[in-house]
């Protein structure tokens, strides 16, 4: 169970020994326990971006975490770069980082000689241990205590390796009791540095959003504008249209040989005693006549029926002690006695197609510029949606691994 050579090479301050990530894998009480020890952060961005996407890469192929182990010397002090390192990974391991965590403090001896030296000069280990819990516990911005195991890194004597071993089989007796927490969409957390440049982009972003959002309002307000016109194109050529119908409808009817009035005479009297009535009569229209209708009682008699293209003039006698009853009616065709209306409803009907036609062409640039606008906007707003989820993206704490695989050829290329 202990190796007189340490796995891993134990820090002497805080700045960090593991400069690249390491792994071990070993057997205990039938379990297989693999332990990756993470480095720290600020050797540099390159190889900090570089250690995080491996950290991702290993912990995606195991599938699963089971406890997240926090070492620091009894000795140092945490300060901004240790609470750095541990906010990062308290971001990337967000799933498992406020449940299966517990602290490891190194370097402390706990023969009896060593807590009798303590004892001496006053030292309170647990006191000690307890503010060091304390000061993770804001670090890590959870609302209990973390767990924390004492051990002795280096230990020499047989008293002092069997105290460590006892620590080492409770700490991974501790592992064995949590559960484990699957990896799921584990993304690539963003460095510092790589936070800052994004936020600038933010700031960038900001602007180009307002930007294109204000065209996006005033292209709607056109587009109304021009759906408005339409609107109104439409309804005067709807109207335009029942009065071309209308017309054609008065010009079917006019337009026609069909028969109308335009004169007529008629006369009804008594008898008379012991005489005959004469009456003349006069028709004049205005209007070729086409056709006449005459008619009287059969007693009495057409003494004179003249006839003409605009007149017709008569005299009509009755019998002898008898009454009158007798009418003339003259009549032309439609397409006659309306010829004037015709000619102004052929007049108006062109007047009007011209309108329609005016109007249709009208309505079809206007829905043309309908059109164009709808494009339009449906290009900003699909542009607005693309530069929203690259703000989300830059504004988020996390990168897909792809994207900060890219990120890191790409800081790379400038390095070179």
């Amino acid at each position: 169970m202990y190796k007189q050579q340490p796995v891993f090479r134990s820090a002497r301050s805080n700045v960090p020994e593991t400069k690249n990530l390491q792994t071990v894998e070993f057997e205990y009480d039938n379990f297989t326990i693999c332990m990756i020890d993470t480095p720290g952060l600020n050797e540099s961005e390159l190889a900090d971006i570089k250690n995080m996407i491996s950290i991702v890469e290993i912990l995606l192929s195991k599938k699963s975490i089971s406890a997240i182990l926090i070492c620091i010397r009894l000795s140092n002090n945490i300060d901004t770069q240790f609470k750095q390192t541990i906010q990062y990974y308290s971001t990337l391991f967000r799933n498992c980082m406020y449940s299966n965590t517990f602290v490891i403090v190194t370097d402390v001896k706990m023969d009896e000689r060593s807590r009798d030296e303590r004892e001496i000069d006053g030292y309170d280990l647990d006191e000690a241990l307890l503010n060091i819990q304390k000061e993770l516990k804001e670090v890590l911005t959870i609302e209990y205590l973390p767990s924390i195991y004492a051990i002795d890194s280096k230990p020499y004597s047989d008293e002092e390796r069997q105290i460590s071993l006892e620590a080492r089989r409770g700490i991974l007796n501790k592992i064995l009791e949590f559960h484990d927490v699957p990896i799921g969409d584990l993304k690539f957390a963003k460095t510092k540095e790589m936070k800052d440049e994004d936020m600038n982009q933010v700031f960038q972003l900001h602007g180009q959003i307002k930007g294109y959002a204000d065209k996006l309002v005033e292209t709607q307000k056109l587009k109304e504008q021009v759906s408005e016109i339409i609107i109104s194109k439409k309804q005067v050529a709807s109207n335009i249209n029942i009065e071309i119908n209308k017309i054609r409808d008065q010009l079917l009817d006019w337009d026609s040989e069909q028969l109308v009035q335009v004169g007529a005479w008629s006369k009804h009297t008594g008898w008379k005693l012991f005489q005959k009535q004469v009456f003349d009569f006069k028709l004049t229209s205005s209007y070729e006549i086409k056709h006449i209708y005459k008619n009287k009682i059969e007693s009495a008699t057409w003494d004179k029926f003249e006839a003409d293209k605009y007149t017709v003039k008569g005299q009509l006698r009755s019998g002898f002690n008898r009454g009158m009853q007798a009418e003339v009616v003259i009549y032309t065709h439609k397409k006659v006695r309306y010829a004037n209306e015709i000619i102004e409803a052929r007049n108006r009907l062109h007047n009007l197609i011209g309108q329609q036609e005016s109007i249709s062409v009208y309505l079809e640039e206007y829905k043309q510029q309908e059109q164009t606008y709808s494009e339009s906007i449906q290009d900003l707003e699909q542009y607005i949606d693309k530069l929203k989820e690259t703000l989300n993206e830059l504004s988020s704490d996390y990168l897909p691994l792809h994207e900060a695989k890219r990120r890191l050829e790409e800081k790379l290329t400038w390095k070179k």
